[in-house]
């Protein structure tokens, strides 16, 4: 029997995994890290511009001169509020004049 350690000679082979230096786990890990570098910062991006939209629209909205119903300096497209008990949801509104259902409507 042989005792001393003897190095192999011959044909090398090639052996797949963690010792594949011509593989794609290169390739896969910099998809990876480029993936982690990318999405997070276009998710924030696309959040942040959701957020200033409706940040936006709603100060829009409470410095807009909204005007009581009542008031009698009111002009056409100008923002009211009205409050009133006699709000019921009915099955539709219909106009005869115009011929014309709503369904759900809102009557006064």
């Amino acid at each position: 029997m042989n005792s001393v350690p003897t190095f192999r000679h011959g044909r090398s082979y090639v052996v797949f995994g963690a010792a594949d230096r011509g593989g794609c786990a290169g390739v896969v890990a910099i998809i990876f890290v480029l993936t982690l570098l990318v999405i997070p910062p276009m998710l924030l991006l696309v959040s942040e511009s959701i957020r200033n939209d409706t940040f936006t629209s709603l100060m829009e909205l409470l410095q807009d001169d909204i005007k009581e119903l009542g008031v009698s300096n009111i002009h056409a497209g100008d923002m009211v509020h009205a409050v009133s008990d006699d709000v019921f949801v009915t099955p539709g509104a219909f106009d005869p004049e115009m011929s014309v259902v709503v369904p759900n409507a809102l009557l006064l």
